[in-house]
């Protein structure tokens, strides 16, 4: 571990997304957004969708989530989730048609769904916000 920095492993199921270490990490907790650097203290927070943003200097690495926990000690952060996909691999064109077909779903059908049903909707809606996020956040 390199002095003054903070390691991030992001994990998912399937895959591990992102690990290496960074001068500081933002990441969106149920509580709201709240940043990590080296020599936090201790914490476990559930996470929302959303955008995971890692830093090296002026390098940003831009990630999006879904749902899970980070488990932050001083010198490292472990993000589990379901999944996560860095900027680089998300199709802005597709994400921005799922969301366009998601959103007009909730206008025609909210008010009919189920607890179930709109919980998944609303899912989706996050999902591509999270995406569209990382894509954003990654031409900064």
């Amino acid at each position: 571990m390199t002095v003054g920095k903070i390691r991030l492993d992001l994990v998912t199921p399937t895959r591990v997304v992102a690990a290496g270490e960074y001068d500081m990490i933002r990441a969106p907790s149920v509580e709201g957004e709240f940043g990590v650097l080296p020599g936090h203290t201790p914490l476990l927070a559930l996470l929302k969708p959303g955008l995971v943003v890692a830093a090296r200097g002026e390098e940003r690495h831009a990630f999006a989530v879904k749902s899970g926990v980070a488990e932050i000690e001083p010198a490292t952060m472990i993000i589990l989730t379901e999944n996560a996909l860095p900027a680089a691999e998300i199709d802005e064109k597709e994400t921005r048609e799922l969301l366009a077909k998601a959103e007009a779903k909730a206008r025609e059908t909210l008010p009919a769904l189920d607890s179930l049903e709109h919980k998944l909707l609303q899912e989706e809606l996050d999902w591509c916000a999270a995406k569209l996020a990382a894509v954003t956040e990654s031409r900064k």
